[in-house]
């Protein structure tokens, strides 16, 4: 039924203090199938957050005021939390493993340059929420019992493939390089990191 494959049901609210981003990114969206609703501030989210409910919020870390990552910690008390996909500068790792601590599902690199990259990082942070939101409310720890497995790769098509494959079964992070995967491991814990023995740094 390829209708099930339309993810029309699924409210997104995207914050960015960039007008230009803000519209490529909603219009983006709403041609992938979302009901799509925009914030240009923290507050702006904040406020929004707790008079709907979303499936998914897409908030770059850096606003002014407020900052992205208190839009993750206010998303994380709302019933049902939304699923939260954190957009980081390029290279800022460690903000990037900051959000995934507080309990961003994902996190994505600004300049925003691969589109399918995108699409994919939100379905599968959707696809986590439901599985999360499933396994409730018998036991709101549910969540802690998924492994989580860190895929250390350098080609990025590969290590997209391995994470939606292993995205599956696990709560998967990925790092393309030795020193980013050191970052990571300084911050969070892994029941498994899966490496190529030849890399870069």
């Amino acid at each position: 039924d390829a209708s099930a494959f339309v993810p029309s049901a699924h409210e997104v609210l995207v914050v960015d203090d960039e007008v230009v981003v803000l519209t490529v990114l909603r219009e983006l969206l709403r041609r992938s199938g979302y009901r799509v609703t925009t914030a240009a501030s923290a507050e702006e989210a904040i406020d929004l957050m707790h008079k709907r409910t979303f499936d998914l919020v897409l908030t770059d870390k850096n606003l002014p005021g407020a900052s992205g990552l208190e839009v993750l910690r206010v998303a994380r008390t709302l019933t049902p939390p939304p699923a939260v996909v954190m957009i980081t500068a390029y290279s800022s790792y460690d903000s990037a493993v900051t959000a995934l601590d507080i309990g961003a599902q994902d996190y994505i690199e600004k300049p925003i340059r691969d589109v399918e990259a995108l699409r994919f990082r939100i379905r599968r942070a959707l696809s986590r929420r439901n599985e999360q939101l499933a396994r409730s409310p018998e036991s709101s720890t549910g969540e802690q019992h998924r492994a989580r497995v860190m895929v250390v790769e350098v080609e990025g098509t590969r290590r997209q493939l391995m994470a939606e494959f292993l995205g599956r079964s696990y709560d998967v992070i990925t790092a393309s390089n030795g020193e980013q995967a050191l970052a990571q491991l300084q911050h969070l814990k892994f029941d498994l990191v899966i490496a190529d023995r030849n890399l870069p740094g």
